[in-house]
């Protein structure tokens, strides 16, 4: 028989603390687990889901629940490419996420160099070779080195 594709953490958390489920959800979310049911969560085998499936285990039955984890196949109901979607699904929300953040940074840096006065272009562009060429700097001596002017500090 062919070994399991997927690994599983299947727990019984107890009903208090309330932080203690909380917990161990965001742990499973760190980790990048997928909710199959309620309790039963899924990793693509690897020796490190295994290695942070038991950790996750022992911190549970630590706090007075109960968990096992397996490594399994499914055989009838789900199938793999329905696990595979849960997943991209997941990193979806995730990359959504973090596009939104990033946006918004950018969005309040462009708006904070504009109302300093600071030029644009100067945070917008990329300096040195964009061909992969390294191009030997030139000689110490002769790069004469100016203090940055006020408005340049606020912009940095």
């Amino acid at each position: 028989m062919k070994e399991g594709r997927w690994l599983l953490l299947i727990h019984q958390l107890p009903p208090k603390p309330d932080y203690f489920r909380v917990k161990i959800w965001r742990r499973l979310q760190g980790l990048g687990a997928v909710a199959i049911k309620n309790s039963v969560y899924a990793l693509p085998f690897s020796p490190q889901a295994s290695e942070d499936f038991q950790w996750l285990r022992k911190e549970i039955t630590a706090g007075g629940g109960e968990a096992s984890v397996c490594r399994a196949s499914f055989v009838d109901g789900l199938a793999d490419p329905q696990i595979e979607a849960l997943f991209r699904t997941a990193r979806d929300a995730d990359y959504a996420d973090l596009t939104g953040a990033a946006e918004k940074v950018d969005s309040m840096r462009r708006s904070r160099d504009s109302s300093a006065g600071c030029a644009t272009s100067r945070h917008s562009t990329i300096s040195g070779p964009v061909d992969g060429k390294r191009r030997r700097p030139h000689s110490r001596r002769s790069r004469r080195v100016r203090p940055a002017t006020e408005n340049e500090r606020r912009c940095l």
